[in-house]
């Protein structure tokens, strides 16, 4: 049950997942892209609250998540304790200390009797930088965020325009990637 399900998705790449106990939130695995987004002494040992931007955002996700029989039903399931809820946009703090918004999905396990406590599987899913708004505030944002489809999506450039003409280059397509 709740091994196998944490061991495919945390063997997935690129997928950004904590595994934390169900009653208090302590974190009992990462993926290795969440190590990487957070560092490893940020996650061993700690609570997912403390991976969010405010203290406000950490009771609310505190409260939303550490509830075994929450006022939503998944629906087809019929799996007692467990549940399956996107949160929408949450703000968590980079192991920099800078805020990025978040989409965030998440999973409780029941309980594996004897010694497995219930778990909530927790998917990150870091929103483009330009997709975000500047804004004074932080926390929970409940707008919906706008999801472009790859061939649609805008283009959009960081840092200062250059002054240097562009390179006409024959080797570099429209399907090409830049990262």
């Amino acid at each position: 049950g709740q091994i196998m399900v944490w061991q495919a998705i945390s063997s997935m790449s690129g997928a950004t997942a904590l595994l934390c106990n169900a009653q208090n939130l302590n974190i009992m695995d990462a993926s290795k892209k969440a190590f990487s987004m957070w560092g490893s002494s940020a996650l061993r040992g700690s609570s997912l609250a403390s991976l969010v931007f405010d203290e406000t955002t950490a009771s609310w996700l505190q409260s939303e998540l550490t509830c075994s029989a929450p006022a939503f039903v998944t629906p087809g399931t019929s799996v007692q304790g467990f549940w399956l809820r996107e949160l929408g946009c949450v703000e968590f703090r980079s192991k920099l200390g800078s805020a990025f918004d978040s989409s965030v999905t998440c999973a409780r396990l029941p309980d594996e009797p004897p010694n497995r406590p219930a778990v909530v599987v927790v998917i990150v899913e870091p929103l483009q930088e330009e997709q975000q708004m500047p804004r004074a505030g932080g926390g929970v944002r409940n707008q919906p965020v706008q999801n472009f489809s790859t061939q649609n999506r805008p283009v959009y450039r960081r840092g200062a325009p250059s002054i240097a003409s562009s390179v006409h280059s024959e080797d570099i397509t429209a399907n090409d990637s830049v990262s």
